[in-house]
């Protein structure tokens, strides 16, 4: 969000930028949704994300991270759930979806630990 201590007088003139940018988001899931590509679509085949880097714009907190993962990233991503208890960090996710994306990594990305299992098909 921003550093504004909540103040609801402050905070006001940004709410509508979080709101533009998940319109913009939905409208490109949309739209590659609608694009045919070989025995599916575009989004079939890849892997959008969008997110925020922190919880809490005013505490600089990283926990409880929103994230929206679109796409199937060709038969990877097991979609259409809400991911509430996932354990794990932004590096976490990160190394998991290059690895859905079939990126090979000699090691996690960052501060990640693990791959994210309740979000793939078993790699």
């Amino acid at each position: 969000m921003t550093d504004v201590q909540w103040d609801a007088n402050v905070v006001c003139p940004f709410d509508p930028h979080p709101a533009f940018n998940i319109a913009q988001f939905a409208y490109m899931v949309k739209k590659m949704a609608s694009l045919r590509e070989g025995d599916g679509t575009l989004l079939d085949n890849c892997i959008m994300m969008w997110g925020s880097g922190l919880e809490d714009g005013d505490k600089h907190s990283r926990a409880n991270l929103p994230f929206i993962i679109a796409g199937k990233g060709g038969g990877t991503i097991n979609t259409g759930r809400f991911l509430p208890d996932t354990k794990g960090n932004q590096g976490d996710l990160l190394t998991t979806i290059l690895a859905c994306a079939g990126i090979p990594l000699d090691r996690p990305i960052g501060i990640a630990t693990k791959q994210i299992q309740e979000m793939t098909h078993h790699l």
